[in-house]
């Protein structure tokens, strides 16, 4: 199967490989093609909208293993905190449980560079999690607990 690429305008024009085994034929299946049409859309929003959880992900993490450990300084203003992300894939996730289709932006962060970033849009357009790379698309089946059902960013 070629590579597929899709360009995030919301996020740089950051060019990122399009992860998903949802094609039939080298197009996508319906319900993947309208959560990534659906996601790319948003524009500006899908960025927008995650910056406050992404911003307090990123302040956990360095303020529990030190800002000076992870040679950069705590951005100041919540804005700042996409200067240190690097989006790299995307991936249409069908859970099959659920009838629902997740876009799963998959990034490199500066402050995780173990874990990276995972966010997570439910049928493209609705924040579910950010948070590290797991590969689950809600927190709620990344720590197998059903009261974590509507938490987009789970501090830890």
């Amino acid at each position: 199967m070629p590579d597929h690429k899709v360009t995030l305008t919301a996020f740089g024009d950051a060019e990122v490989t399009l992860n998903t085994y949802d094609f039939d034929d080298g197009v996508l299946l319906p319900g993947a093609q309208i959560a990534l049409e659906a996601f790319l859309a948003m524009g500006d929003t899908a960025r927008i909208g995650a910056t406050r959880h992404l911003f307090a992900y990123a302040r956990d993490f360095g303020d529990s293993v030190g800002w000076e450990d992870l040679g950069m300084d705590q951005p100041a203003d919540p804005d700042q905190i996409w200067s240190h992300v690097q989006p790299i894939a995307i991936s249409l996730v069908d859970r099959g449980e659920d009838g629902l289709w997740y876009v799963s932006l998959e990034a490199n962060c500066d402050w995780e560079e173990e874990h990276g970033l995972q966010l997570v849009w439910q049928d493209g357009v609705t924040l579910v999690k950010v948070g590290f790379y797991t590969g689950h698309v809600t927190n709620e089946d990344a720590y197998a607990n059903p009261a974590l059902r509507d938490v987009i960013y789970k501090a830890f």
